[in-house]
């Protein structure tokens, strides 16, 4: 069917073929700028695009991006290994890569920050410093202040007290040695007086002058009243009570004047006596406790400072008190660090952001302290010396284990270093970045190791290796391309011919595709599309143009008559034929959205289109405008390989029914392999071992859990988790219900969310007093913006492509919902479930596609070919053959390299064979038709089509072989297993389904072969 239209395609295309020829270099000409452009519309994150669009994971990672604030700003990241913080030449070393790639970033226009535990212990230690030496200087000048003052009043209540009790002493000794020589009182009392009186000179000079007469007249009148003859022996005690009595007088004469001063006197005379007022064990508690009583209520504007040192204000007095009542100035600067220290300690506590390092912390605050003459400057030189100076075993603050739990590794050995540019960087930037790495951290002493990561230098990696493997892999095939062709045809004309239209198919593929995805899709293309598209351009564009130049060439030195119309007729056709099936084939990959290779459906489905346009109309062309030129210089008319052929038909004919009992016993055992060896989606496993991959294992084993891709949960309530500030106890129960039976499971290395804010659990009703706002502050980034929506992360324990993380989140929706029941709906997010979600996807979609995409080639041939029975024949024992080829491939890979088989793998290549395997059947079918058609027998029509076609389709086979197999050199092994699988397949359909089992069976059918249709001979 439809022959004899494409006899006339070709004699149209014969009979203008300057305008056919100059119509597609028009196309060429408009299309060719478009074609570069698809490489930068290629998406090389394989994280978000093999997340397949309507799974929970992608549910997860659009609620995520909705509702909640987790931008990560890092353009890329550092992360370095065998590099101790806890020695100096380490921490030198990398002080100085971060310093001096930031130097460079920042010379080269882009403005850069870094994020690290470098950074963030300076900015740490600098803040906590700037503000802990404005607590040092003021608590310092209180101090001083309150020292002096001390002293004062330790000076004064010693003068009162003299003032009081002295010249009564001197009064009682000159009174008791006056009285020694009689009994007299009127001598001894005099003696005491004109002693007493002597004494009080000395205040001549004092605040207590003016009450010298005072207080003399007042106890000598006390003194002559109550002495008697008989109780002279008591004389201590009645001048003390004496001292009581002018105390009072004294005190009340000068309570309008100082009120001070007549308390003062009154405490003297109420806590000290004659005998005991010079005892310091007596008279210090006493004075001490008078002198922090007369100082507290002055300090009622400084009681929130003081409270910040865990001190009630009379206990902060009493220890200055102290230190003035010793004397000793010097040791202010020790007593303000002091209590600074536990101050520190007292504040920091709760703290989940900084931790204090004890051991060197009161030290290093009496150096902050200066001998109380700190200031900014001072500060910011005792930080920078500090920093340098000491390890992070001796800094004084440093951050808390929840911020270095995400900057340094277990052991302090491996650091995360996070830059931050203002815009993109090139390839070039990163390569120096990389070289001043290397000659901060690869160099003795250090001979540390350090790992370029982030999203963008992954992509860019991924890139670069995809770019050299496709160059290496397309210079490979059109190398051996065009070798295998000019041999076969003994022409270098006819070897550039299949070459030169694979160039202009690319370039006007690459061109619609383009436009097809910039203007009308509006999408990008995944990574490994462009290298799809070109090695399958190569293969079938040589194979279609090599198969109807070989028909042509037949043609031309059979009759000397017009090749042209015979050839596009028949060669045409099965050309045709055997591209719509591919075409078809690439369509329904593209319409069931497998991730990553759902776009290469499309993609390759415009080429092979483009190519099968090309073949039946500008070769033609150029058929016309060469002639004999075409395969210049050879003359030779003999078919190749014809003699081989002729041998094997025979043995074909001979053992047809022992060719079929092999086939089916090698195919079903080829089954059993392929149903027994397990597939997965750790692609990232099969990506070169780039800086990008292994820093991420580098941190997953140092930091103890996947640091880089962390899985989340998203929970949806029915009502609010938050109102007004308030938080629902009901739904933040559940909450941590959740995080606590997450914590708990075996696979998971660390758990944040509401109640698990820092990564340990805390009740929100009892929050650190100190920090509230902060941990209230971190509480809300895991509530949605919408607080029906609230999102639990966690840290797998295993590397997220691993199969350990795969089977834990596939289980994981199960465990939630059999212990969280049925009343919460979730969504499980992060890339370990998009791969899981991927898997599931792919391998559902494998089940469905393959029958839908049978189907529709089988209905294509049925048309095409007039026939039931072949179509269903070729289709069964292509899929036969391209299940033996998965089982050489499986063996290879997973029985022999141990490498894990992609999902991928079978499904591209079974979606691409089956189509694709069907060429050289076709071929050799639709020449048996012809010959039938033509009046020959079955044996006779497929003997020759055997004889006739063999030569060329072991060309074919062997074109498409070097050409999948080219993509072995593409560096990426995901490409690689696929080059692999579809080589191996094109391999095993070539010398052994298409010589062998297809004419086997055909012989065996016979008149079956055309049913229902009865052919008509010619």
């Amino acid at each position: 069917m439809f022959e004899n239209t494409f006899r006339r395609i070709g004699t149209f295309s014969a009979k203008h073929s300057a305008a056919v020829i100059i119509a597609w270099i028009v196309v060429l000409v408009i299309l060719a700028p478009f074609a570069p452009a698809l490489f930068s519309d290629t998406s090389y994150n394989i994280a978000s695009d093999i997340v397949p669009p309507n799974s929970p994971a992608n549910i997860a990672s659009n609620l995520q991006s909705q509702y909640f604030n987790t931008s990560n700003d890092s353009s890329f990241v550092i992360v370095t290994n065998n590099t101790s913080i806890d020695t100096i030449t380490s921490l030198h070393a990398l002080m100085g890569m971060q310093g001096a790639i930031l130097s460079y970033l920042n010379r080269n226009g882009y403005r850069a920050n870094a994020s690290s535990i470098i950074t963030v212990e300076n900015d740490t230690l600098k803040s906590v410093s700037l503000s802990l030496g404005k607590e040092l200087s003021g608590i310092y000048k209180i101090n001083v202040n309150l020292y002096n003052e001390a002293t004062k009043l330790n000076q004064s209540l010693s003068a009162t007290a003299d003032f009081l009790f002295v010249p009564a002493i001197a009064y009682v000794m000159n009174f008791t040695k006056e009285l020694e020589s009689g009994y007299n009182l009127s001598d001894p009392e005099k003696a005491g007086y004109q002693n007493a009186s002597l004494v009080m000179q000395k205040f001549a000079e004092s605040p207590y002058a003016s009450l010298s007469p005072i207080y003399l007249s007042s106890f000598s009148t006390y003194m002559n009243k109550t002495l008697t003859p008989g109780n002279t022996t008591k004389i201590s005690e009645i001048a003390n009570s004496a001292v009581n009595s002018t105390s009072e007088i004294i005190s009340q004469s000068v309570k309008s004047s100082s009120a001070f001063l007549s308390s003062e006197i009154m405490a003297v005379d109420s806590n000290l006596t004659l005998i005991d007022f010079d005892n310091m064990s007596v008279y210090r508690p006493f004075a001490e406790n008078f002198t922090v009583n007369a100082i507290v209520p002055g300090l009622s504007n400084y009681s929130t400072v003081i409270s910040n040192l865990n001190l009630t204000v009379r206990d902060f007095v009493h220890k200055i008190v102290n230190v003035s009542f010793e004397a000793n100035y010097a040791q202010i600067v020790d007593l303000t660090s002091s209590e600074i220290y536990n101050g520190t300690i007292y504040q920091f506590n709760g703290n989940p952001l900084v931790s204090l390092n004890l051991k060197y912390l009161e030290p290093y605050l009496s150096d902050l302290l200066n001998n109380g003459n700190t200031n900014d400057s001072y500060i910011n030189s005792t930080v920078n010396s500090t920093i340098y100076d000491e390890t992070f075993q001796q800094y004084p603050v440093i951050p808390s284990q929840y911020v270095m739990g995400s900057l340094v590794g277990y052991g302090n050995t491996t650091e995360i270093f996070a830059f931050t540019l203002n815009k993109n960087y090139t390839i070039s930037t990163l390569n120096s970045v990389n070289k001043i790495a290397a000659s901060y951290v690869s160099v003795k002493p250090v001979d540390g190791i350090y790992y370029t990561a982030g999203t963008d230098v992954l992509s860019q990696q991924i890139e670069q290796e995809v770019m050299t493997g496709l160059v290496r892999a397309l210079i490979i095939g059109i190398v051996l391309s065009i070798l295998i062709v000019g041999l076969f045809f003994r022409s270098p004309v006819a070897a550039f011919l299949p070459f030169s239209l694979f160039l202009m198919s690319s370039i006007i593929s690459f061109g619609l595709n383009d436009i097809l995805y910039r203007y009308a899709l509006h999408a990008s293309v995944s990574f490994v599309t462009p290298t799809l598209l070109l090695i399958l351009l190569l293969g079938l564009t040589s194979d279609y143009v090599v198969y109807i130049m070989s028909r042509y060439r037949r043609e031309l030195y059979r009759n000397g008559g017009d090749p042209i119309p015979e050839s596009s007729k028949w060669a045409g056709h099965a050309v045709f034929t055997s591209g719509i099936t591919v075409a078809l084939s690439y369509i329904v990959l593209y319409l069931f959205k497998v991730p990553i290779f759902s776009d290469a459906g499309i993609t390759n489905a415009v080429g092979v289109v483009v190519s099968i346009m090309l073949a039946n109309t500008f070769l033609i062309a150029v058929f016309k405008r060469l002639g004999y030129r075409t395969f210049w210089p050879a003359r030779n008319r003999n078919i190749p390989m014809e003699t081989t052929m002729e041998k094997i038909s025979s043995v074909v004919l001979r053992n047809k029914k022992k060719i079929v009992v092999i086939f089916v016993i090698v195919a079903f055992g080829a089954l059993y392999v392929y149903a027994s060896t397990p597939t997965n989606m750790n692609v990232f496993s099969l990506i070169p071992p780039s800086s990008g991959i292994q820093s991420a294992v580098i941190v997953n084993q140092s930091f103890h859990g996947d640091l880089f891709f962390e899985s989340f949960v998203i929970l949806k309530f029915n009502s609010p988790v938050i109102v007004n500030g308030t938080y629902n106890a009901s739904e933040m129960n559940q909450i941590t219900k959740l995080e606590n039976m997450i914590a708990g499971l075996s696979g998971v290395a660390k758990v944040y969310g509401p109640t698990y804010p820092y990564g340990q659990y805390v009740n929100i009703d009892k929050l650190p007093s100190n920090y509230v706002s902060t941990y209230r502050s971190q509480i809300n980034t895991f509530i949605g913006s919408d607080p029906h929506y609230v999102m639990v992360e966690f840290e797998l324990s295993n590397i997220s492509w691993s199969n350990a993380a795969t089977s834990f989140i596939n289980s994981l929706p199960s465990k939630i919902s059999s212990y969280m029941g049925n009343s919460i709906t979730f969504y499980v997010g992060g890339l370990t479930a998009g791969l899981d979600a991927a898997y599931s996807h792919t391998l559902h979609t494998f089940e469905e596609m393959i029958p839908i995409l049978a189907a529709s080639i089988f209905v294509i041939l049925a048309v095409q070919l007039s026939s039931v029975f072949t179509p269903l024949r070729l289709i069964l024992m292509v899929l036969a053959s391209v299940i033996v080829g998965l089982m050489l491939i499986y063996w290879i890979v997973y029985y022999i390299y141990h490498l894990p088989i992609i999902i991928f793998m079978p499904m591209f290549t079974f979606v691409t064979l089956l189509a694709v395997g069907l060429d050289y059947d076709i071929f050799m079918i639709t020449r048996a038709r012809e010959g039938v058609m033509k009046g020959m027998t079955d044996e006779e029509a497929i003997t020759t089509s055997i004889r006739e076609n063999g030569g060329i389709i072991v060309t074919l086979g062997s074109l498409l072989f070097v050409t999948f197999g080219s993509l072995y050199f593409s560096d990426l092994q995901l490409i690689e297993e696929i080059g692999g699988g579809l080589a191996i397949g094109v391999l095993i359909d070539t010398f052994l389904s298409w010589p062998f089992f297809v004419p086997a069976v055909m012989l065996l059918m016979k008149k079956w072969n055309w049913w229902p249709s009865k052919i008509r001979k010619a």
